[in-house]
């Protein structure tokens, strides 16, 4: 079983810290493939990227730094794992 479906079949767990790791780890897997395809976008698009940017204060260095606005990362599933 591949590490996403895997995690996929944890999210049924009745352990909350399982479902809670899984559902991580698939965050996790979806923002590594998700980020290079939008790093590209952002750094091709002065436009784009200030609508899906935003400035956050990093306390450890107080400086401002950029991030993505809002991140939202989904999977497919079977109609009957549903």
């Amino acid at each position: 079983m591949s590490g996403t479906a895997e995690s996929t079949s944890l999210l049924a767990s009745a352990d909350l810290d399982v479902r809670r790791n899984a559902a991580l780890q698939l965050y996790r897997a979806g923002r590594n493939s998700g980020d290079s395809a939008i790093n590209a976008w952002l750094t091709g698009d002065a436009e784009l990227a200030d609508l899906l940017m935003e400035q956050v204060l990093d306390l450890a260095e107080l400086a401002l730094k950029p991030r993505l606005r809002r991140v939202v990362v989904g999977i497919a599933v079977h109609p009957e794992n549903f």
